[in-house]
């Protein structure tokens, strides 16, 4: 993340590493991320090959790219996305974001502005907090 706001990649370009398309664009030199807005924050979530980025940006939009094979995007499916792309939340402001788990069993969280969390994700040993263990594709409420 730049001073200005900006962010910026380099490296391998499956998945997360630098957010550019197309899938498997290798660059040795820094390249902004295209977010559409103001940044925030930016996590990376996964490990190994099984990367991801997400992006919170100042008008509480969300934007993310990379491995999507269990659905820890929150965009409604399990396409991986080479390129930032909206998080679907329909006139909701995001927060705060996070992620956890490891490999390609990840989840991506949501803090809400009204305080609800909700996640996105690999429903393995119940990570995401279905009930019948199935991974969800869009942010779905965490009832405390």
């Amino acid at each position: 993340k730049k001073t200005d706001n900006t962010l910026w990649a380099s490296g391998y370009g499956d998945y997360w590493a630098n957010g550019m398309s197309p899938a498997g664009t290798t660059t040795a030199t820094f390249t902004q991320i295209p977010l559409g807005g103001t940044l925030v924050k930016a996590i990376r979530g996964g490990s190994g090959t099984y990367n991801f980025g997400a992006a919170l940006l100042t008008n509480g939009q969300v934007r993310v790219w990379g491995y999507n094979g269990n659905g820890a995007l929150g965009v409604g499916d399990s396409t991986n996305r080479t390129t930032p792309v909206l998080v679907p939340i329909a006139l909701r402001s995001v927060q705060d974001i996070a992620v956890y788990g490891t490999s390609s069993e990840q989840c991506s969280a949501f803090l809400f502005d009204d305080g609800q969390l909700c996640v996105a994700g690999y429903g393995g040993s119940y990570a995401n907090t279905d009930n019948n263990g199935n991974w969800i594709g869009t942010p779905y409420p965490v009832i405390l």
